[in-house]
């Protein structure tokens, strides 16, 4: 499915009907290592954490530099993990992955 220029896939529980997970990807992301990667960072780790907390607001859970250009941040959001892809450059989510807790 695409929503707003994101691919969403939606994985769902056939027997219940709930969705257990949730992935965004935005337009760019096939492209996105090879025009990064010999770009430098120019947005700081604490920077990357408020682009994905403003989004999605949680406890963030771990958080790191990927060598690839991109943060890597995974937060915490009631019972549910979200894990982002933020771009080291602009500070904008490249990928959200929400993993739902059905039990």
């Amino acid at each position: 499915m695409q929503v707003n220029n994101h691919d969403i896939d939606l994985e769902i529980n056939a027997a219940s009907g709930k969705i257990i997970k949730i992935d965004r990807y935005d337009d760019h992301d096939d492209d996105y290592n090879r025009s990064n990667q010999s770009k430098e960072v120019t947005i700081s780790l604490d920077d990357a954490i408020s682009a994905a907390t403003k989004d999605t607001p949680g406890k963030v859970k771990e958080a790191e530099f990927d060598d690839d250009g991109y943060y890597e941040i995974e937060l915490v959001v009631g019972q549910n993990d979200v894990e982002m892809k933020i771009d080291a450059n602009s500070g904008k989510i490249i990928e959200k992955e929400t993993d739902i807790d059905n039990d």
